[in-house]
C-alpha cells in the first residue's frame, strides 16, 4: 500500500509540473518514476490475480480482463 501511495504522490507531482520543468528533469529521476510505476503495476497485477484465483476457487465465474 505504501508503494501505491508513493507512486500516486510521484504521479501527482509529475502532473503538476510546468512543461519546462519536466524537460529539465534528469533521466535518472524519470527512470525512478517509471520504476515506481512499474512496481506498483506489477504488484496490482499480482494482487488482482490472487483475488481472481481465490474467487474462482470458491466458485465464482470470473470474466478475465486482457491487459
Amino acid at each position: 500500500h505504501q508503494e501505491f501511495q508513493q507512486y500516486s504522490q510521484a504521479a501527482e507531482a509529475f502532473r503538476n509540473m510546468d512543461p519546462s520543468t519536466v524537460q529539465e528533469l534528469h533521466l535518472n529521476q524519470l527512470k525512478e518514476l517509471l520504476g515506481q510505476a512499474n512496481r506498483a503495476h506489477l504488484r496490482a497485477t499480482w494482487v488482482h490475480e490472487q483475488m481472481v484465483s481465490e474467487a474462482e476457487r470458491i466458485g465464482f465465474k470470473i470474466q478475465r480482463e486482457k491487459f
